[in-house]
């Protein structure tokens, strides 16, 4: 449960940014999530946040050489900035909405993909009534189906996600690094829902 409730932090996070009035960028800030401080081997959560769009406050752009979110003191980014924080292109770094449970690599893409054998949670800008991949997208937040990654606690132990009927997660918390030992499991249902103009919907991949 402590991993996918970070997870949900992100989420949000991203989410509470967003002023979805206007989407006048086709471009995205891709972030990828690693259990290690250098960003070795597989991923194990891939998200995706629009950039060029002001986010309740919040901005983030790409310039090739590294990707910026930026924090306005007003909701609609005009008037002065009171944080900027800036992600060199490619490189592992830690990210502290995650509060160090993993690290992260930082890019700037044309597009999102959705990956394969995954859990997705997507928002996009439209209604329920239309598919979300027939709308454009805001955010996507992808987790690895049946990939261990570490978890904070004393001790430190493990989990790993599955899912389950394109209705939720399946949540498996191991008490080992290494999803060893017997794990407590947890299902986390997700249903797509609509807040005025902004829709929240859920997708499995294989």
């Amino acid at each position: 449960m402590k991993f996918t409730n970070n997870i949900i932090i992100i989420a949000i996070v991203a989410m509470m940014m967003m002023n979805y009035n206007v989407v006048d960028a086709s471009s995205y800030v891709s972030i990828q999530e690693f259990p290690d401080n250098n960003c070795t081997g597989e991923y194990f959560a891939q998200n995706y946040a629009i950039v060029g769009t002001c986010n309740q406050g919040a901005m983030y752009s790409c310039d090739g050489v590294t990707a910026t979110r930026t924090m306005y003191k007003n909701d609609d980014c005009s008037g002065s900035s009171w944080q900027q924080q800036s992600y060199n292109i490619g490189q592992c770094t830690g990210f502290p909405e995650l509060d160090q449970v993993g690290y992260t690599i930082w890019e700037c893409v044309d597009n999102y993909t959705i990956p394969a054998n995954s859990s997705n949670t997507i928002v996009y800008l439209g209604s329920c009534e239309t598919p979300w991949n027939e709308n454009p997208v805001l955010w996507v937040n992808a987790l690895k189906n049946n990939h261990c990654f570490p978890q904070t606690g004393i001790p430190p132990g493990s989990g790993m996600v599955r899912c389950k009927n394109n209705k939720g997660l399946m949540d498996f918390t191991y008490p080992q690094r290494g999803c060893k030992g017997q794990p407590e499991t947890d299902f986390e249902p997700f249903q797509k829902y609509c807040n005025g103009d902004i829709a929240h919907d859920f997708v499995c991949t294989h």
